[in-house]
């Protein structure tokens, strides 16, 4: 059979702040370079700063260099329906997959687009209003215009397909793979924190809703004169708060803030965690706990959104909104070592699905079909 020409449209992607969509991105590319390499040649279309944060992907893909940074929304759409669409057709691509919620508006090949949750539909604070306001106007139909519409999880696939009433066989679910033993660069040797502490990997916009896991943790922190939680992640549009209730329940000496970190940290702070605390309001899927869960570290989880969806019966949930509950679930697994060893190995088993190997069987079958509808 031969191979898909596929242009992985990136020109949105800037390094440390696309957050969860970059870990996305980067973690399919790699699954299709290690996986499919003989049913895929892809091309990467980025921004300028692409190549400099992510020089491993593109030493093993063709890579084209738009003439831009991508601080501009709109610079990079309307080189998306410009630059790109030239590229596209000079390399002889089959298909370009677009993997932030949107297509361009002039498209010279077949589109797969990734729909990573449909937030700007929430309300409430999970985006700015200019931001979800583009994405209410451009999803809908950007959705029926793609050959094949893809989402990491199937919460938002059914949220996708009640929505817009799309056929269901081109609503397909593809997660980002967690790698053997979280193999990143740098992954080995002790922990960056020393003692007892719980780890939130998110960046601070307010839908992550790191006020009511400061609250809870104070009560944590009353209890237990050692633990600390570690905040890792760039500033989001919740940091004032943020460090306005870190002062305000006089948690200074008690809450670490290690900014953005490099994947093997990531893995290393994880792997010495007491557990993995995640209160977020609105997810579309939740890559950090399948992540921690693969390296042993126990998950507590908001019940919110896809979370359960990725957690099952091998974390703790806990209502987003609920202090007390949280603070109870930290209690325990810092008391129980029972429940943690429990959690530990449901975890582990849980997230063995989540292979290389799959997340590019996924998308090789819909690349296949994207070219079949088209």
């Amino acid at each position: 059979m031969n191979r898909i020409r596929v242009g992985m449209n990136l020109l949105w992607l800037l390094p440390g702040v696309a957050g969860g969509a970059e870990r996305y991105a980067t973690r399919l590319l790699r699954a299709l370079a290690e996986e499919a390499r003989d049913d895929v040649d892809v091309t990467i279309l980025c921004n300028r700063r692409f190549p400099a944060a992510h020089g491993e992907l593109t030493a093993r893909y063709p890579t084209a260099v738009a003439p831009i940074d991508g601080d501009s929304r709109a610079l990079r759409i309307a080189m998306e329906s410009t630059w790109l669409a030239r590229e596209v057709l000079r390399r002889d691509l089959q298909l370009v997959h677009h993997l932030n919620d949107v297509v361009p508006w002039f498209r010279t090949r077949p589109s797969a687009l990734t729909i990573h949750d449909l937030r700007s539909m929430a309300g409430g604070q999970v985006l700015n209003r200019s931001h979800a306001a583009y994405l209410r106007a451009r999803v809908p139909s950007s959705a029926r215009a793609a050959a094949v519409v893809m989402t990491p999880s199937d919460h938002v696939r059914q949220q996708v397909l009640d929505r817009f009433r799309l056929d269901p066989a081109r609503v397909l679910v593809v997660s980002a793979p967690v790698f053997p033993g979280n193999d990143h660069a740098n992954s080995s040797g002790p922990p960056p924190v020393a003692g007892r502490y719980f780890v939130y990997p998110a960046v601070t916009h307010r839908h992550k809703n790191h006020a009511v896991l400061l609250e809870a943790f104070a009560g944590v922190a009353g209890d237990d004169p050692d633990v600390r939680l570690v905040l890792t992640a760039v500033p989001g549009n919740g940091e004032t708060e943020v460090e306005t209730s870190i002062r305000r329940l006089g948690l200074g000496d008690r809450v670490r803030r290690l900014g953005r970190i490099s994947d093997g940290e990531l893995d290393r702070l994880l792997a010495g965690a007491v557990g993995l605390v995640y209160p977020s309001r609105y997810e579309g899927y939740g890559l950090p706990l399948a992540e921690a869960m693969a390296v042993g570290c126990p998950v507590i989880a908001s019940s919110a959104t896809a979370l359960p969806e990725v957690v099952g019966d091998a974390g703790l949930l806990v209502d987003p909104d609920d202090v007390a509950g949280w603070t109870e679930a930290m209690l325990r697994l810092l008391d129980d070592g029972t429940l943690r060893a429990r959690l530990i190995a449901a975890g582990r088993e849980r997230t063995r699905g989540l292979t290389p190997n799959e997340t590019a069987r996924r998308l090789v079958a819909a690349y296949r079909l994207a070219i079949d509808e088209a």
